[in-house]
């Protein structure tokens, strides 16, 4: 339903947080989520739709709040908070082969310095690109639309990925 999923609206951190922890519980870690007895964040409930997932993503480091207290889940996401919630999701994170990608965007200098290694990930790996003026806008905030393609690209990621894996153990071990 084009109208419920209204893509030209902002992604939400929330929204964004539960679709990556659904995507890595269901098709990386595959283990039973636990009951959530604890509260993470003072500002979502733990009686929010999913939280659980947002529970898990919280304790494999995926995901972090904007504060010690605060998460604040109706706050839009932005691009660079979206590279970095994907790069820790695929374990990524200490990767970074290429800091010379940094400068392939004209404003790279102000990607915020916790996003910067995972920025630079992502768009080596093509889950997430700059724009046709050569930047890739940090503090934008990203669509509904353009989290889906990420999501989905994040997705053909993970697949890949694992057939990998599957490919090499079966011709290795």
């Amino acid at each position: 339903d084009l109208e419920y999923f209204n893509p030209s609206l902002f992604m939400q951190r929330y929204e964004f947080a539960i679709s990556i922890g659904k995507a890595i519980n269901l098709r990386v870690f595959e283990e039973p989520l636990k009951n959530v007895t604890t509260r993470l964040f003072k500002d979502v409930p733990r009686s929010e739709k999913d939280y659980q997932y947002l529970v898990a993503a919280y304790n494999k480091g995926v995901i972090k709040g904007i504060s010690a207290t605060n998460f604040n889940p109706e706050g839009d996401l932005t691009r660079e908070q979206a590279a970095t919630i994907l790069i820790r999701a695929l374990g990524l994170e200490g990767r970074v082969q290429d800091s010379q990608l940094l400068l392939k965007y004209a404003d790279g200098h102000k990607i915020s310095d916790y996003a910067k290694g995972a920025v630079i990930e992502a768009t080596r790996i093509g889950l997430i690109q700059g724009n046709d003026k050569g930047q890739f806008n940090p503090q934008g905030k990203l669509s509904r639309a353009d989290a889906a393609l990420v999501v989905a690209r994040f997705l053909e990621y993970l697949n890949r990925d694992l057939n990998n894996n599957y490919q090499h153990n079966i011709l290795f071990y």
